[in-house]
């Protein structure tokens, strides 16, 4: 019965994280929304001065008048109750969750294939270090592994674009 108890006690305790974490990174993925200026004015465009008309427009439509604590509620609301993620502010009047499955296909694949690369790269530098184990080869892969884990994957990627598409010009560059 002990075990039982300590076991529920740490699914009740990491619920309550689970929920802490969601409330924190909402509310700074929202927040995030009005960090560079009024969202109205931006929707219009860059570079365009905006009209109060198409401003004020802008706001009623996607509720922006309303206080931050009201929008905050309802796109948690929407989230949760409805797992509405919101419409497009690019793509106008789409929902988001209608844009997403298309484009999931195309990242199921490109997360397939990463996981191939990782598993090949990784068996092949353990084989190196552990063949070479204390050589020159072997602190080599080892820090190069060290700084691949501590680096951000988004970094990560840039400097491979950055490599393979504009300098080496390998492979295509394509942006949809």
């Amino acid at each position: 019965f002990e075990e039982v108890a300590r076991m529920l006690k740490f699914v009740i305790r990491r619920l309550l994280q689970m929920v802490l974490v969601f409330f924190g990174a909402t509310i700074i993925l929202f927040s995030a929304l009005f960090l560079f200026g009024d969202p109205a004015n931006n929707l219009t465009g860059a570079g365009k001065a905006p009209t109060p008309a198409l401003v004020h427009e802008l706001n009623v439509k996607y509720g922006l008048d309303k206080p931050f604590y009201v929008q905050y509620y309802k796109y948690v609301e929407g989230l949760v109750v409805r797992f509405d993620l919101g419409t497009s502010y690019q793509q106008q009047n789409r929902k988001v969750t209608s844009i997403l499955p298309p484009k999931l296909v195309n990242t199921a694949k490109l997360a397939v294939f990463a996981i191939i690369i990782e598993i090949i790269v990784g068996i092949g530098v353990g084989i190196i270090s552990a063949v070479f184990r204390y050589s020159f080869l072997d602190i080599i892969t080892t820090i190069l592994t060290t700084i691949t884990i501590g680096v951000s994957v988004f970094v990560i990627g840039l400097l491979l674009q950055e490599i393979f598409v504009f300098k080496l010009h390998w492979l295509p560059f394509i942006f949809n």
